[in-house]
């Protein structure tokens, strides 16, 4: 499959396989087409040349096992989380009673059941990310989830311990995605939380480097009139 702009290639010769069950990272600098082909994949553009098939169908005749969630958020805020979830539950087809109960296990599974009726104008930025990210519990056959993620992206277990210790401290950028907790689970580097005794020494370790900091500025630095 190919795809260009005008005289500009952006996707060349994509052939790729993907089975059931399957998860994929499609990971790559600004402008390499990532966009584009998860785009295509969700029925949003045409490629230039060779076809996208999913379970034996083109995009645009398979939206109903489709879910694309892009990078902006696309939840709306007069409406409430139950609101949202209901409106795109009705979008692909649910009967008013199926889409209830779908909707409360989805809010049950992404931990907004309390906030559920509060208007998503008052959600936090997770919360509306967990919000959008539920879509993915509808029973779709395909996921497509567009994110940036910068730093490293390794599990916990593959660090060595020294990293391990100051990524419980300071969580590593691509591991802090509640996408990435979503879809691989609690193993990630971004998620393992502090014991007491880490919390107080991370603590007391910042009073002592502010103070030592502090020291050296005002003994070296300050300029005295």
């Amino acid at each position: 499959m190919t795809k260009k702009y005008g005289d500009v290639g952006v996707l060349k010769g994509v052939n790729l396989k993907i089975e059931e069950g399957d998860f994929h990272a499609l990971m790559g600098p600004n402008g390499s087409g990532k966009t584009t082909l998860t785009s295509i994949i969700a029925s949003v553009r045409l490629p230039t040349s060779g076809r996208v098939e999913i379970y034996g169908k083109p995009p645009e005749k398979a939206k109903r096992l489709i879910v694309y969630i892009p990078q902006e958020n696309f939840s709306s805020t007069l409406l409430t989380g139950r609101e949202n979830l209901m409106y795109f539950a009705g979008l692909l087809g649910y009967s008013g009673s199926e889409a209830k109960k779908m909707v409360a296990d989805i809010l049950d599974k992404i931990e907004l059941t309390k906030d559920a009726d509060k208007r998503v104008s008052t959600y936090s930025g997770g919360m509306r990310k967990r919000l959008e990210q539920g879509a993915v519990y509808t029973g779709v056959g395909v996921a497509l989830i567009t994110s940036f993620t910068t730093g490293i992206f390794t599990t916990y277990s593959q660090l060595i311990p020294v990293l391990q210790f100051f990524s419980r401290i300071y969580p590593i950028s691509a591991s802090n995605s509640s996408l990435i907790y979503l879809l691989i689970g609690e193993n990630m580097a971004g998620y393992n939380p502090l014991e007491p005794s880490q919390i107080a020494l991370t603590t007391i370790s910042s009073i002592i480097l502010f103070i030592i900091g502090l020291s050296i500025y005002a003994r070296y630095c300050w300029k005295k009139d």
